[in-house]
């Protein structure tokens, strides 16, 4: 028989996980095809660059970034830009991002979690920003119960989509090698 305690941390995790599944939605089906549609439509980016860039900007940061660079063949220099410059937007964000969660979404720390996952794009600083907006929120009159519930949130939404990583430049390689750079004479189709 399940007590109210495990109940109450079993609808926890499985709440975390319902979120982290639409949080590996939105970066890998929404954000990554806008990231990369305006680095190349309106930045003009050529399309090496922009699909690491969108990788990095939406999906994980540097991982992501280094991983669609080494499956689409970009020169080295593309992702050790596009990494310097997500690591000076994740310095910002950190200093910014639990902030503003903590003024606008502490009615919600779930969405606030989610936001420092998605939106930080280091791992380290995503759970920093997680752990920040987390005290902030709770530390808040009438807000002590969701203690943890920012940080988990922040961890498990970056987690779920640093798993995927891997699939995704496997993914975007075949997409390269079959349209973008098919060369004459040969495989139009992956085997």
């Amino acid at each position: 028989m399940i007590g109210a305690s495990s109940l109450r941390y079993i609808t926890l995790a499985v709440g975390l996980v319902e979120r982290s599944l639409i949080a590996i939605v939105a970066a890998y089906l929404i954000y990554w095809p806008i990231s990369y549609l305006v680095s190349h439509k309106v930045f003009k980016l050529d399309i090496k660059w922009a699909a690491t860039l969108a990788s990095g900007v939406s999906i994980c940061g540097v991982s992501a970034a280094i991983a669609t660079a080494a499956a689409i063949g970009a020169p080295s220099i593309v992702p050790a830009t596009i990494a310097s410059i997500i690591v000076l937007f994740a310095a910002v964000e950190l200093v910014v991002l639990p902030f503003a969660a903590a003024t606008f979404l502490k009615w919600a720390p779930y969405a606030a979690g989610a936001w420092m996952g998605l939106s930080v794009k280091t791992d380290g600083a995503a759970a920093a920003s997680g752990a920040l907006a987390d005290a902030l929120i709770s530390a808040q009159p009438g807000l002590a119960a969701y203690k943890t519930w920012v940080l988990t949130t922040a961890v498990m939404s970056k987690v779920f989509i640093d798993i995927w990583i891997g699939l995704w430049a496997f993914i975007l390689a075949v997409i390269w090698v079959t349209r973008v750079e098919r060369r004459p004479g040969g495989r139009g189709s992956p085997p």
